[in-house]
């Protein structure tokens, strides 16, 4: 009973981060891209929503790693079920690094808002992108590896 709860809930986490990670791209990609807003705005949507961004995807990827983990020690999962957790606890990895060593020093040069930007600034920029374009097609994989229906352990062969 307990490793379907587990299921459930790496499932449930890993797929649901993966719906709100990829609607957080779509929304923020077309924002720049419709030109619509001022830098200054920009900047303050970046500091105000990206934190909530990793907070979410911290509590989400980090459950789906340790349901995983847990699930993993106590049943004999598939392989595509240890790809997956494997897939997932990569994907929140990458997003600990981003967090800490690129979106950190990107929110410190946006501050003061409209203050201009350093020379090195579009160089963090195109990195956070290529990592959390990585985390997501990671947790892509990931999610579709773990809700793939788990072969039966003691299922019973048909009489012959």
């Amino acid at each position: 009973m307990l490793s379907k709860i587990l299921l459930l809930i790496l499932r449930f986490c890993i797929s649901g981060w993966v719906g709100a990670a990829v609607l957080f791209v779509i929304l923020t990609v077309q924002e720049i891209r419709l030109g619509q807003f001022e830098s200054i705005l920009l900047d303050r949507l970046i500091l105000i929503r990206f934190p909530i961004y990793y907070g979410f995807s911290f509590v989400m990827i980090g459950l789906a790693s340790l349901t995983g983990g847990l699930y993993w020690l106590l049943k004999s999962p598939s392989r595509s079920m240890k790809i997956g957790v494997s897939f997932i606890l990569l994907t929140l990895l990458i997003l600990i690094g981003d967090y800490l060593f690129v979106y950190s020093e990107l929110a410190s040069m946006l501050q003061p808002v409209g203050s201009p930007r350093p020379h090195n600034f579009h160089g963090y920029h195109v990195l956070t992108e290529r990592l959390n374009a990585l985390a997501v097609l990671m947790g892509i994989t990931g999610a579709i590896l773990v809700n793939l229906p788990q072969p039966a352990v003691n299922a019973e062969k048909p009489a012959a």
